[in-house]
């Protein structure tokens, strides 16, 4: 059999659903070829996060390392590295900060006291805040 022109045959348009057709049904993306590709991508994508984790490792390690030259060289301790107790904010923390507090108001009727800090309790809502004083 002799392969055909497409001048040859009497409507074109045949040639091109035959394309059409051979190409929805034997996709390019779904050969042999391909899938070997595939798994040689995922195989070095593997051997890539493996490598990018042990330099990951390695760089944390002469970090470690050189920190703990500079702290030796230096004689310096856990605060002077980090501030002690500083906050976030880069301001020092307040010697008050997380003392407990004497309360100020005293409810009669169940004792319950408030410091005077904070959102006032319902027992005190609406009423004369000189009168739950405590001595």
């Amino acid at each position: 059999m002799r392969n055909l022109q497409v001048s040859e045959i009497a409507n074109p348009w045949i040639v091109y659903f035959c394309l059409a057709f051979v190409s929805i049904f034997n996709p390019p993306c779904i050969t042999d070829k391909s899938m070997s590709t595939l798994q040689d991508l995922l195989a070095q994508r593997e051997a890539l996060d493996r490598q990018i984790e042990e330099t990951r490792r390695n760089a944390r390690k002469d970090a470690v390392a050189k920190v703990m030259a500079l702290v030796n060289e230096f004689g310096l301790s856990a605060a002077d590295v980090f501030g002690g107790a500083a906050r976030a904010t880069g301001r020092p923390a307040s010697g008050q900060a997380g003392k407990k507090v004497a309360p100020k108001y005293r409810d009669p009727a169940t004792g319950k006291t408030w410091t005077g800090r904070g959102r006032a309790p319902t027992w005190l809502d609406g009423k004369d805040r000189a009168q739950f004083l405590i001595g």
